[in-house]
């Protein structure tokens, strides 16, 4: 087990400053430990007798498969107890489980953001929004806080008048701005309570943004002024940790490879003419775009193999036109003997199905997977026990550590969600790894798989980069 000897100087300055200064944003690139430094702030303001009692929200992933097994692997946070605040953690019908969680004798509660609704709900119910109450915490943390960067959701609103009753605040993210400055806003919020960006989105929009567009045509957007970030910077700088990890770990070399394949002539047709004309006869079966993003959408289906239809009642199926990505992956399986210690990155149901007719037998997080599969399947990788991982980046990688089970991952299809494709690299990329990562990517040459890659792995890229080269990409194809 670790102890405190074994924290990075850069650690030891976190951890000394979130105890200090009571709230602080911490906004470390994945690896650098945010939770072993959160869960160390927390060790020492009890210690000091300044809290008893922590709320950490977090994704479900990370509540059921992050912070407890953190803590167990550090001998002085070995003592801390956690419950978990879920329908499904306890046992039981899913409001008595959360109820036990939220009554449990443990020091730090941990509970997803979907369940801030219910946790709102159950605070009024039990009176702790009665100035006279105890309330029941005096710390929270947010983890991936980027999911309350939007404050108009019913996570952040009906949450809101309970945030300044944490006299400890804490947001963690390796990620603040997947999406522009704006993002800062709400998460800025359940910091400081407004004291930084203000309290009202419409200001803080019209204060740092140039407002161009109508909402009525959806072009409204907001344009930062030149000094937008300069301004916000200065106003944030006090609270906020801001750390890469290239510069504070060593860690392995990585490499990015594109292994790039021809379409065959017949195939290189078909996805001209859907490029151009927005339409497909596909042997009887007719394929139809009606938006350039529609067209996209089909366009990536049509490079992995298959197409989505939809029926006259709205009953999905699936045209198969080629396996061209598939065989590939075989054939490559098969060549080396074993394409091991590697995740299989996949978007679309249809490829799970795919991929898993070459490897039966392997475990597969996405959305469909319960929690409890998850975490079998993170601990059985992490371990060894499976030479292939299939996971979809949409079911939200933030949080996990999948470093000790391999150190390659092969894109098969490539995602337009920026934070999606940097967190899944960044869970094998990280403290601990040993080994030089490999990121795979297979990709079609001339099409929007070249795009996309090209924008993703970017220096410092970024999702606003990204839609303007998908812009471009359109544009120069004329749709």
């Amino acid at each position: 087990m670790r102890t405190y000897n074994n924290l990075h100087d850069y650690q030891r300055f976190a951890i000394a400053t979130g105890v200090n200064l009571k709230n602080v944003a911490y906004f470390l690139g994945t690896g650098l430990g945010k939770t072993a430094i959160s869960l160390a702030v927390i060790d020492q303001l009890m210690k000091r007798k300044l809290i008893q009692n922590t709320l950490v929200v977090g994704t479900k992933k990370i509540i059921y498969n992050s912070w407890r097994q953190e803590a167990e692997e550090w001998k002085p946070l070995s003592h801390l107890s956690f419950s978990i605040i879920h329908g499904d953690a306890h046992g039981g019908s899913p409001e008595s489980s959360r109820r036990r969680g939220f009554h449990a004798n443990s020091h730090i509660k941990l509970i997803n953001y979907e369940g801030l609704p219910w946790l709102a709900e159950y605070l009024q119910k039990m009176h702790y929004d009665n100035p006279r109450s105890k309330f029941p915490f005096q710390c929270i943390v947010y983890d991936e806080s980027t999911k309350m960067k939007h404050s108009t959701t019913q996570r952040f609103r009906v949450f809101k008048k309970y945030m300044g009753l944490f006299p400890y605040r804490y947001i963690l993210t390796g990620t603040p701005i997947p999406n522009g400055l704006m993002d800062l806003f709400g998460q800025m919020y359940v910091l400081d309570i407004g004291e930084s960006l203000g309290t009202v989105l419409s200001n803080f929009r019209s204060k740092y943004f140039m407002i161009v567009g109508s909402i009525q045509d959806g072009s409204r957007k907001y344009i930062p002024f030149k000094t937008t970030k300069e301004v916000i910077q200065k106003r944030i700088k006090r609270k906020v940790i801001y750390m890469k990890k290239e510069d504070y770990v060593e860690l392995p070399p990585i490499h990015y490879n594109p292994i790039k394949l021809d379409l065959p002539a017949k195939l290189r047709g078909q996805y001209e003419e859907l490029e151009r004309t927005f339409f497909l006869d596909l042997e009887g079966a007719e394929v139809e775009a009606f938006s350039a993003a529609s067209l996209s959408m089909k366009l990536r289906q049509f490079l992995q193999g298959r197409m989505y239809t939809y029926g006259e009642e709205g009953k999905r199926s699936t045209i198969d036109i080629h396996t061209e990505k598939l065989d590939y992956l075989k054939e490559l399986h098969e060549e080396i003997e074993g394409l091991g210690n590697c995740i299989i990155a996949y978007n679309f149901i249809f490829e799970r199905e795919d991929l898993l007719s070459i490897f039966p037998n392997a475990p597969v997080i996405d959305g469909s997977a319960k929690d409890k599969e998850v975490s079998k399947a993170i601990q059985e990788w992490n371990k060894g026990q499976h030479p292939i991982l299939l996971f979809n980046p949409a079911s939200d990688p933030h949080g996990l550590n999948l470093q000790f089970g391999g150190n390659q991952i092969l894109w098969y299809s490539l995602t337009y969600n920026l934070e999606h494709y940097v967190q899944l690299i960044d869970r094998v990329y990280r403290q601990l790894q040993k080994r030089n990562v490999f990121v795979h990517h297979l990709l079609f040459r001339n099409t929007l798989d070249e795009m996309i890659y090209g924008v993703l792995t970017q220096k410092d890229a970024n999702q606003t980069q990204l839609l303007a080269a998908l812009k471009q990409y359109k544009e120069k194809k004329g749709y």
